[in-house]
């Protein structure tokens, strides 16, 4: 029997702003394409909506939370981790504020 009204799951994955997430996770692929393309181990991935934005930044240092932003953020790096990579935000040295991906395999 279906439920009356969306379930806590439903309204989450809702809530999500799938499209932010999926062009992401495509960014952050094609930077990864390149760099295995290069024989690289790893890259750092810069100017993508994530990286880009203060507002992640801040929700990410928790100056400012934002749990959507926050939500988002997990999505992308469970995505990466499930797959098998290792990645971590670490803050933009040329640009405060704002924070680049780093992704190792």
């Amino acid at each position: 029997m279906a439920a009356p009204f969306l379930t806590a799951q439903d309204a989450r994955s809702g809530s999500r702003n799938n499209i932010v997430i999926f062009n992401e996770t495509r960014d952050i692929e094609h930077q990864i394409l390149l760099a295995v393309n290069s024989g690289l181990l790893t890259t750092t991935v810069t100017n993508t909506t994530f990286t880009t934005n203060h507002a992640y930044y801040s929700s990410w240092q928790k100056t400012q939370p934002n749990q959507t932003l926050d939500d988002q953020m997990k999505q992308v790096v469970n995505y990466f981790t499930l797959l098998g990579y290792n990645i971590a935000q670490i803050e933009n040295a040329d640009s405060p504020g704002l924070f680049n991906w780093v992704i190792a395999w």
